[in-house]
């Protein structure tokens, strides 16, 4: 019995995991006009009909998308209407992909009915009307839907043991548990490894937020260093007793799994140095950045991984101009003109940067760090704390409620009004008061 209830629950979690990512592409491809539109009475929007904008006739294969009976939507004609193109009514306001109730339904061109939640068999049906005939394009963009599904699935079963982080909690925390990841991207959870990395199963989130990063030497001829880089470094260093490396050699740290793909590029001159102690780093949200205990720098490192549909390296350029955009922002905030308030926003510095000097950007983009300011220390002396704002807002639960309403106890619209006008309203104006 016991073991039934479990495979039940289990079931449950991956249909609502898959859901997470088909709901964000059916809302993507109906916001960005991708799809055709239709609704079955002027004044009913709970439910949608999508079809492909080349192919449309009554038995054409077709989407069937039900909505959370409390949404509100319009179906919208375009103000102006081009002779000779198909009229593409949009929903207003902007679906949200939260609104989406599950299974959605394909309706076949033969008249058969499949009730889905998986991002990859919807996918089967809308591929070809975004992408028309490429096979490579097609197979790579459902991979990173059902991978997207599969490490949501993940995340949710981590989240079943890992409650929503409260105030006071460390920023660490909130950047954590952001269990859903990017709220309209389609690709919210996919994290695919490129060749020659080996690829990467997330089986346990736990395991994998605890980043296991290692030190390679490389000769200094071969990178470039801003800022403070090396002494900002050192006391890191010091604590992992690492073997001796010669002087014209520059140490740099990166993720365990980025050395096959440094050591392609760079071949034998990228060293592994050994060390009597691991080192590991807490993944932020955008999981190429960690947190390290005790040390006072975020650590942002390449990583040849397809995030949110993006290879998460760094090309030089990015790399070394940092720097200064930190000190351009310094000097905004300190500007009176524009930042009355100057306690409003602070800015996360980056203080230091190592990245390859291959004039090959393709090359060099593998192996870039940067070192950043962290600033929680400064806000828990003044009696604040940080939250992530992808984490605050992120809806979840039976209830569909996000998460800022229950921590601070929204139950009305006038009291979210009030919140905003609090805490959204004074960080704001220092942006808009410069305009006129």
């Amino acid at each position: 019995m016991a073991s039934n209830q479990a495979s039940t629950a289990r079931a449950k979690l991956a249909d609502a995991a898959a859901l997470e990512t088909t709901s964000r592409l059916l809302a993507a491809l109906i916001n960005e006009s991708l799809a055709l539109v239709t609704i079955e009475s002027p004044n009913d929007v709970s439910s949608l009909a999508l079809w492909s904008r080349n192919e449309l006739n009554a038995k054409s294969t077709h989407i069937l998308v039900s909505l959370r009976q409390d949404s509100k939507y319009e179906l919208v004609l375009p103000p102006t209407q081009i002779a000779g193109k198909t009229i593409m009514p949009t929903i207003s306001p902007e679906l949200d992909p939260a609104d989406i109730v599950g299974p959605v339904t394909v309706k076949h061109s033969d008249g058969r009915e499949q009730a889905s939640y998986r991002p990859e068999e919807v996918f089967d049906v809308v591929g070809a009307w975004i992408c028309g005939k490429q096979p490579a394009l097609l197979a790579r963009l459902r991979g990173e839907l059902q991978n997207s599904a599969d490490n949501q699935e993940e995340w949710l079963q981590f989240s079943l043991s890992h409650p929503a982080p409260v105030l006071g909690a460390p920023l660490i925390e909130w950047e954590q548990r952001c269990f859903r990841g990017h709220p309209t991207h389609p690709m919210h959870r996919s994290f695919f490894a490129t060749p020659p990395m080996k690829p990467i199963q997330i089986d346990d989130i736990e395991e994998f937020l605890n980043a296991e990063i290692t030190i390679i030497a490389v000769p200094r001829a071969r990178i470039h260093l801003d800022g403070p880089f090396e002494t900002s470094l050192e006391p890191l260093l010091t604590k992992l007793n690492l073997a001796a490396v010669p002087a014209d050699h520059v140490l740099l740290p990166c993720f365990v799994e980025q050395v096959p793909v440094i050591h392609e590029h760079f071949g034998t001159d990228a060293k592994v140095v050994p060390s009597k102690k691991k080192l590991y780093g807490q993944r932020q949200a955008a999981m190429r950045t960690v947190s390290i205990s005790g040390f006072p720098f975020h650590v942002k490192m390449a990583l040849s991984c397809t995030i949110t549909s993006a290879t998460r390296t760094m090309t030089p350029w990015t790399a070394r101009m940092c720097i200064e955009v930190s000190q351009l922002l310094q000097g905004i905030a300190a500007d009176p003109d524009i930042m009355p308030d100057p306690d409003l926003l602070w800015i996360f510095r980056k203080v230091a940067t190592a990245c390859s000097a291959d004039a090959d950007f393709e090359e060099a983009k593998h192996l870039s760090v940067m070192l950043r300011e962290d600033l929680e220390p400064r806000a828990r002396e003044l009696g604040q704390c940080f939250v992530l704002p992808a984490t605050l807002f992120e809806v979840g639960g039976k209830d569909r409620i996000a998460h800022v309403v229950r921590l601070f106890s929204l139950k009305t619209l006038e009291a979210c009004k009030a919140w905003f006008r609090e805490y959204v309203t004074p960080p704001h104006s220092p942006f808009t008061c410069h305009v006129t």
